[in-house]
């Protein structure tokens, strides 16, 4: 409180405290692996555990967790040409387990990506060849897209979805 010279009344004066940390505010120690969380920064962050065995946020995007990570544009970049084995799943906020892979949680589509995008509203279309049988044969492929947010979230068309691939 501060007394001004002039008068006998009292202000107040408030602090406000600047949020530094993008990652949430919620500590990692207290959650546990694997959990997705919304940061300070409005980007997706996850739970995973250092080689000392302590928690930490990391973004959800770089994250490779229990032979996972997140599908990003940079690794269908790399991968132009080449058949990229895609696990799709409704949208949760944890991460894919290993049991994941064996237990039909995810639908298997196999996407070869030709490196052609275009700008329609929203979001960024990534064009390629798709099959939804998770096969490699080049016969049940068709021409189709990905699509990929402001927040380079890439997705199946379908709503509500989100897409990883084995981590290497």
């Amino acid at each position: 409180m501060i007394k001004s010279k002039h008068t006998s009344k009292v202000k107040s004066v408030k602090k406000t405290k600047k949020i530094s940390r993008k990652s949430p505010s919620e500590s990692a120690t207290s959650q546990m692996v694997g959990t997705i969380a919304k940061g300070n920064d409005g980007g997706y962050w996850v739970v995973d555990k250092t080689n000392q065995g302590v928690h930490r946020w990391v973004p959800k995007h770089s994250a490779k967790l229990n032979g996972f990570q997140f599908l990003s544009p940079e690794y269908l970049k790399n991968n132009v040409g080449k058949t990229v084995k895609l696990h799709c799943r409704e949208y949760r906020l944890e991460w894919p387990t290993k049991k994941d892979l064996t237990t039909g949680t995810f639908s298997i589509i196999t996407f070869i990506p030709t490196g052609n995008t275009k700008v329609k509203g929203n979001y960024t279309e990534i064009e390629g060849h798709i099959n939804f049988n998770g096969t490699n044969n080049k016969a049940d492929f068709v021409m189709s897209s990905l699509q990929m947010d402001k927040n380079k979230n890439v997705s199946t068309n379908l709503m509500n979805t989100e897409v990883f691939v084995e981590s290497k």
